[in-house]
């Protein structure tokens, strides 16, 4: 109920859009002076992705087939959310979900077992394997994989700086960074702004210091005739140096975003990582599960396709 209540305030705020004219100490000064306010981020923050529900179906689905013993359903099943992993800035929550089907996967598919084990830890080094859920040779394989491969450092792309938020794969960068490391491989970065429209690139590591990332403004104008690029509602509004406008006309000139277009509305409901039954199925299933390639040479072939070289970019323009 405290939650409810919390998030309908929330939705109730309405939205500042920073001009690019517009101090950064004018912009916090505002929000922090007026409680009904919230930045474009926050609003960001607060929308749930339509990606969401179709990944915990699928993953209950693939859980089903899992403790039924269809194990190839499965499999297929896991891959699919495999493939999602570059579909949205997933939460804590949602990347585990896609952790998990990497690893089930390294345990469905043997002969590609090192595969899924390397694309596990880089879509998010920091999960964790929950050691009572699978077989103790694979948790070993994944730990001594993770620690052999090197980490590197990458420079992130020039025009980084004017955005306020970097993530990778889901993943926030500390503030002001601009390089980090990671291990090689395809990450999706999100770039977050209260002046610009956010941009996402699904890119490899080693193209990312070539690649160019454009600056489209949320909102220009003035305070009495503000132009919002953006399919803006009444609750959004412009902070033009020290003058905030009005909220939005619902007639102005607007364009759908991207990232806009990929919402909905949170829906509430228990998260199905809370759900035992899942795990404690799942935990019996593991132990009585075999990986012949741990005791086997590593297969040369059956490696999936490889990725579309080269980044991707979706912005709001």
């Amino acid at each position: 109920m405290i939650f409810l209540i919390l998030f309908s305030q929330l939705m109730a705020q309405d939205v500042v859009i920073q001009s690019p004219s517009t101090p950064n100490i004018a912009y916090e000064k505002r929000l922090v002076s007026d409680p009904k306010l919230q930045s474009y981020i926050q609003y960001l923050q607060n929308q749930t992705n339509k990606n969401k529900l179709t990944l915990e179906n699928t993953f209950k689905r693939a859980q089903f087939e899992f403790l039924q013993g269809s194990l190839e359903k499965a499999a297929d099943l896991f891959k699919q959310l495999t493939e999602m992993q570059h579909q949205a800035r997933w939460s804590l929550t949602e990347q585990k979900i896609i952790h998990y089907a990497f690893l089930r996967l390294a345990q469905l598919r043997p002969t590609d077992t090192k595969s899924w084990l390397r694309k596990a830890f880089l879509f998010n080094p920091k999960v964790k394997v929950d050691e009572n859920l699978f077989p103790p040779p694979l948790v070993d394989h994944y730990k001594s994989l993770q620690k052999s491969t090197p980490v590197n450092v990458w420079t992130l792309p020039k025009r980084v700086e004017n955005f306020d938020q970097v993530f990778i794969n889901g993943r926030p960068l500390p503030k002001g960074v601009t390089f980090f490391r990671y291990r090689p491989g395809r990450v999706r970065m999100d770039l977050l702004s209260n002046i610009y429209q956010p941009v996402t690139l699904v890119t490899d590591l080693k193209d990312l210091e070539s690649t160019k990332v454009t600056l489209h403004p949320l909102a220009t104008g003035t305070c009495q005739a503000p132009n919002f690029h953006f399919k803006a509602s009444q609750k959004f509004r412009l902070l033009n140096e020290d003058c905030l406008s009005g909220k939005a006309a619902v007639t102005g000139t607007q364009t759908l975003s991207k990232w806009q277009a990929a919402t909905v509305k949170p829906e509430q409901g228990p998260s199905i990582l809370k759900n035992k039954w899942f795990w404690v199925g799942v935990s019996v299933i593991a132990t009585g599960l075999t990986l012949h390639s741990l005791n086997q040479k590593e297969s040369q072939g059956g490696t999936a396709p490889a990725p579309p070289s080269g980044p991707r970019e979706f912005s709001n323009n």
